[in-house]
């Protein structure tokens, strides 16, 4: 058999040998053609047709659905094939016209948004074979004309049907503006309505873009209406066509033990796909004999997990420093930022990368390295307005050529790029903010009004001042023209000043306009400095809701100190409490305590020691790092080879490591080195002692088990797996060893090794395994979680998620299991509620180990780094309704739904009294006397009083017909206030128990109470929907109706005429004592559940069953605090304003400092382990010092 190959590169036609495929195909007769037949981290194109499988049954399913549809959505995840399936799948089809009769006939333009979406439309259709002489720019004039010249258009082209694929439509999101989206979204989605006929368009659309997608009306429905999901994993038969099948196109044989390896190595991830073509392509430029070769993949490649990763840093490392800083720079500018998102792909102009920090022979030098080795990708002009690879127009060319990395994997699998973005984030946001700030200023045909001015020119002078050498010529000439602005208003002041003084008199009016002119600079910079700290603060809440914990707790200390150094002054006091209560927050939910940036590769294992003292952490840069249980780094040990494993004996003493070398070696605590045993023939994945410390086990990636004594003499060994070992674990008795392979079994052995029990637990690999403390329970990890007991039976499945579980460490009870998966750690308890998550790791976790007496995890990771953690309390607090301080605010008190009142103190939380739940239940309101005598509680249709020293019962008041709501005390002590369901007001006297008046008028039940601050008014909110205001002997003053819903919440301002109500419509709303309203407070998405006033009378506080408690400050929100995940029932100020309490259903009885000395205190203490180990945060160890020293 002969197959007849016509190479249009060399001109010739060449007749060569074929043979019989194992899919009954004919193939060349592995006659190495030179042709690679893989994209690596490019994406597929219609002319890669011929090498695209694994995808045939959704390439048929989009070709029908566009048949079906003028519009279709194809949505999937980073790295899952979106731009590959439509281009080499839907594209080719199309043009193929086999599986669409007549669509050979249709036009096909091919677009990516970038940042100006219409002009990348119109350069797409101007390089269409059938657009007649039009260029670029005619053709965008016509988009610009709106939906009916754009539909005249289509309907004037003599191609029955043009299909526009927009490829990477998150663009629109991350890239273009909101008013250049709106304008294109506008324009097609118009096109679609009045030309469905003439038009279709497919959009690729990453799966985390979604709900942004959704967000916008026109385009819910058309995705709503026509939209595919993309798997990110293929069958095992789909990836085996992936690696077979295009070498077999070019005359190349796979070994079938190769096939193998890389279909065990998948794990079933989004990022699969890139990485197993990144690796075929890598494989095939280490080909033998026509033959891709598993020695070339164990030797040269070195698996597929951190395949992208070592091929990367390999490329960087060898570059010389100017170019390694050259290429730092390139990969950041490369870089778009996600807001709730994964960061994307940036495509620029090659010349935006032309600052003069880099040189451009050094640019051109380092990008032809990174596009040689294919890390970064450059489009010229007939790339970038390709459609059909037809009729290429010169004339019609984009001028310069883009640049862009080959794919977003490498965003995810590099640590060196995370840790680059994580270390710059700050900065490269406010720098493009600049650069979208100079170009408004270009557009705005440089217009001052565009010019900067206050903080935002102050943080760019800063950037000017350190990065001008990396910042673009316009960007340069914008912030020389904005400081230039500010200094002729400086000069302009000043001449101002200098006219107003040789107008008067000259000795007193100078020294007027001075004194003038001083306090004007004075208020100036304070208010820069505020405008700083409230940066600052917003900069914070960034970071925390990024993830980057640490950076947000000291960002939030800056702020913090910064108001500190402020004149105290009641007019900063929104400042005040806006940083505190960001500091407050930011303090609570930072779990990250320290962040060791040590290890220049990834970090493969963890372990704690059992007496808890020390730490060690395993990596890829062949080195063991020993620390103190805080972070210090006590020893280095080194090696030869990747360690993989490290684990202590359980006296503590010795140090275990296997290494991928196969070599297990023993180590002193102190780092020197012991024994080293040449253990295996292939990689050691885990190596620990026997519970007794007289022998040790080793698992290797060669399928076997060994048993070696202290000295290094081989026991026993075991065949474990029919594939890699992956784990194995001792029972805490040492009576049984358990092992799991990456052939999905658990075997049990006992301690002479001799088999007990194999059993299938996992269809796929079986990663990780840990004995529970009490050893009753095996928990094994792969793409489940699962617990067995020692007899091989299931007891419980939990499913996380889709990503694989690289590690697992109980706590010391047995209660709580940590699991290292993605790049998170999770907390969950034996019954399978997952009760913590803690986030901040740029790169998948490898390892996690929980020290032995304390809540706190140390985790490693791909992202270099090893990070310690300090888990929240895990135990749910029990849920509190009501919650009441004292008058002079030293003592606290709480009731649940039991009825069970507890008084604690404020300072220190200490239980100083129990009442015990009585006929009451449940509580509905609490209140102390002003003199803090006495504890009252209402509930069913009683009001109890009890004495607070001993706890002892005063008084039952009974009147009311219904559920007493709520009570108040007056302000001079000498009367409780209480509303019903009864829809009544009673008045008791507090000295004899006595009811003294019933003031009725609502016409529903009265939901709460508010005595002014003078004592001669009381406030009354209602089911009725209204308001009324009573005076003290009980006759009425005003009534008015406030909400459309119920009132839940009432308060009278401390020292103005003003009352607040809240209701279940979920708004606020001030209004005077005559009932006119001031402001209406929104921003709740629930009802209100309660209000109260900061004893300043200036800061309005209010919780809601939408779990937040919201300040407000005159109709303005300040702040936002996440009160609790179900609701929060009630909120209070303390009678000082420097503690916020609030009762929830899951925190219980939450007190939140407020004082920010306290606070900056205690960031200081949280901080200092990693303040100590990061010598960078200069400034916030400055000013922790001087905080401390205060103190």
């Amino acid at each position: 058999e002969l197959y007849v190959w016509l190479s249009g590169a060399r001109g010739v036609i060449e007749v060569l040998p074929t043979r019989l495929s194992s899919r009954g195909t004919k193939v060349l007769d592995n006659f190495d053609l030179g042709i690679c037949p893989y994209r690596g981290l490019q994406a597929f194109t219609a002319e890669d047709a011929a090498y695209f499988y694994g995808r045939e049954s959704l390439t048929q399913q989009l070709v029908y659905e566009l048949r079906q549809s003028a519009f279709l959505a194809v949505v999937g995840a980073s790295g899952s094939g979106k731009s590959s399936v439509v281009q080499a799948g839907l594209v080719a089809q199309l043009q193929q016209g086999k599986l669409l009769p007549g669509s050979e006939q249709w036009e096909i333009g091919i677009m990516q948004p970038g940042e100006n979406p219409l002009s990348a439309l119109a350069g797409c259709l101007a390089t269409l074979s059938q657009t007649a002489g039009l260029t670029v720019e005619q053709v965008e004039g016509i988009l610009h004309l709106g939906v009916d010249n754009f539909v005249y258009f289509l309907r004037s082209r003599p191609e029955p049907v043009l299909v526009l694929v927009v490829d990477q439509f998150e663009e629109l999101f991350t890239l273009s503006s909101r008013q250049q989206r709106q304008q294109f979204l506008e324009l097609v989605l118009g096109a679609l309505q009045y030309a469905c006929d003439r038009l279709k368009v497919v959009i690729t659309l990453r799966a985390d873009f979604l709900s942004h997608a959704l967000e916008l009306p026109g385009l819910t429905e058309a995705i709503q209406k026509s939209s595919i999901f993309v798997p990110p994993q293929l069958s095992a038969e789909a990836y085996r066509e992936v690696i077979v099948n295009p070498a077999e196109q070019v005359g190349l044989e796979v070994e079938p033990e190769l096939i193998d390896i890389l279909l065990r190595e998948l794990d079933n991830a989004s990022g699969d796909l890139p990485l197993l073509e990144f690796v075929l392509e890598q494989l095939w430029e280490h080909r033998q004999n026509a033959k891709l070769t598993l020695q070339a993949y164990l030797n040269a490649i070195g698996g597929l997990q951190g395949a992208l990763e070592r091929k990367a840093q390999a490329v960087y490392d060898s570059l010389e420093p100017p170019a390694q800083r050259c290429a730092q720079w390139i990969f950041l500018s490369l870089v778009q930022f996600g807001e709730g998102t994964q960061e994307t792909r940036r495509r620029i102009l090659k010349s935006d990368l032309a600052v003069p920090r880099y040189p451009a022979a050094l640019r051109e030098k380092t990008l032809s390295t990174l596009v040689a080795a294919k890390l970064i990708v450059i489009q010229g002009a007939r790339e970038n307005q390709r459609a059909k690879g037809e009729n290429f127009t010169p004339e019609l060319a984009i001028e310069q050529p883009t640049v862009e990395i080959a794919h977003e994997i490498l965003i995810r699998y590099w640590s060196s790029l995370r840790w680059w973005l994580e270390e710059n984030r700050t900065r490269l946001l406010k720098q493009r903010q600049l650069e979208q700030a100079a170009q408004l200023w270009l557009k705005g045909f440089q217009k001052p009004e565009y010019l900067l001015q206050g903080v935002r020119l102050g943080e760019a002078e800063e950037i000017y001042i350190e990065y001008a050498d990396e910042l673009p010529e316009e960007v340069q000439r914008f912030i020389e023209a904005c400081l230039a602005e500010r200094q002729r208003q400086q000069q302009q002041a000043t001449r101002r000043l200098r006219r107003n003084q040789l107008a008067v008199a000259v000795i007193s009016v100078m020294a007027i306009a001075s004194t003038t002119l001083a306090w004007i600079a004075q208020q100036q910079k304070l208010a820069a400095q505020l405008q700083e700290i409230d940066a600052l603060n917003a900069s914070a809440e960034a970071l925390l809701a990024s993830h980057q914990q640490l950076e947000a707790l000291t960002t939030s200390l800056k702020a913090a100190t910064l108001f500190q150094r402020l004149p105290q002054k009641p007019q900063f006091l929104d400042t005040q409490l806006k940083t505190a209560s960001t500091l407050q927050q930011t303090l609570s939910l930072t779990q990250e305590r320290n962040r060791l940036q040590v290890h220049r590769q990834k970090v493969n294992s963890v372990a704690f020691s059992p007496d808890g003292q020390i730490f060690a952490s395993a990596s890829d840069d062949n080195t063991v790092i020993l620390w103190g249980s805080h972070g210090e780094k006590l020893a280095t040990l080194t090696g030869n080879a990747r360690f993989l494993s490290v684990a202590f004996s359980p006296d503590s003493q010795t140090l275990l490591t296997g290494d991928a070398s196969g070599k297990v070696q023993l180590w002193h605590s102190d780092g020197t080195l012991r024994q080293t045993i040449n253990a295996h023939s292939d990689w050691v994945t885990c190596a620990i002692f026997h519970p007794n410390s007289q022998q040790l086990v080793s698992a290797s990636r060669d399928g076997t088990l060994k048993f070696w004594s202290l000295e290094g003499d081989l026991l026993k060994t075991l065949p474990a797996s029919s594939g890699w070992v992956n784990d194995i674990a001792w029972s805490p008795d040492g009576q049984v060893i358990a092992s799991a392979g990456e052939d999905g079994k658990i075997q049990l052995w006992d301690n002479q090794g001799q088999l007990i029990k194999s059993w299938q637990a996992d269809d796929d690999r079986v990663t990780s395994i840990q004995f529970s403390p009490d050893g009753e329970v095996l928990a094994a990890g792969g793409s489940h979680l699962k617990l067995w007991n020692r007899n091989g039976e299931l007891q419980e499945t939990w499913e996380t998620d889709s990503e694989l579980i690289n590690s697992l460490s109980w706590d010391k009870t047995g209660e709580y299991l940590a699991v290292a998966r993605g790049n998170r750690l999770q907390v969950w308890d034996r019954e399978g509620s997952l009760k913590q998550i803690l986030n901040g790791h740029g790169a998948e976790v490898l390892g996690v180990s929980w020290h032995p007496d304390a809540a706190v995890i140390v985790s490693g990771s791909t992202d270099k780094t090893v990070r310690l953690w300090t888990l929240n309390p895990i135990a749910a607090g029990e849920a509190v309704d009501k919650i009441a301080f004292s008058s002079d605010g030293q003592l606290f008190a709480s009731a649940g739904w039991e009825g069970e009142i507890n008084i604690y103190t404020t300072k220190d939380q200490q239980l100083i009294l129990q009442i015990p739940a009585t006929e009451l239940s449940p509580i509905s309101s609490l209140a102390f006397s002003r003199d803090r005598q006495y504890i009252a509680a209402s509930g069913e249709n009683l009001i109890q009083i009890w004495q607070v020293s001993n706890g002892q019962p005063v008084f039952t008041l009974q009147g009311h017909q219904d559920r007493v709501t709520t009570i108040q005390f007056s302000p001079n002590g000498q009367q409780l206030a209480s509303g019903s369901e009864d829809a009544t007001v009673k008045l008791w006297s507090v000295a004899e128990g006595r009811l003294l008046n019933t003031l009725t008028g609502h016409t529903d039940g009265v939901t709460s109470l508010s005595w002014k601050a003078t004592g001669d008014l009381l406030a009354s909110g209602s089911y009725d929907q209204t308001v009324r205001i009573w005076r003290s002997e009980g006759s009425g003053v005003q009534t008015w109706e406030a909400h459309g819903l119920g009132v839940s919440a009432i308060a009278f301002s401390p020292h103005a005429n003003l009352l607040a109500t809240a209701s279940w419509d979920n708004t606020i709303k001030l209004w005077t004592l005559q009932g006119e309203l001031q402001h209406t407070l929104t921003g709740h998405n629930s009802g209100i559940t309660s209000l109260d006033w900061h004893p300043t009378g200036k800061i309005l506080a209010s919780s809601s069953a939408d779990g937040t408690i919201k300040l407000w400050n005159s109709g303005i929100l300040l702040k936002t605090l996440l009160g609790d995940a179900a609701s929060v029932h009630q909120v209070l100020f303390s009678p000082q304003g420097n503690v916020l309490l609030s009762a929830g259903e899951g925190t219980g009885a939450n007190l939140q400092e407020l004082n920010l000395v306290n606070l900056v205190l205690q960031s200081c203490s949280q901080l200092q382990g990693y303040l100590n180990a990061n010598l960078s945060t200069l400034e916030e160890n400055q000013s922790c010092g001087k905080a401390n020293s205060k103190h």
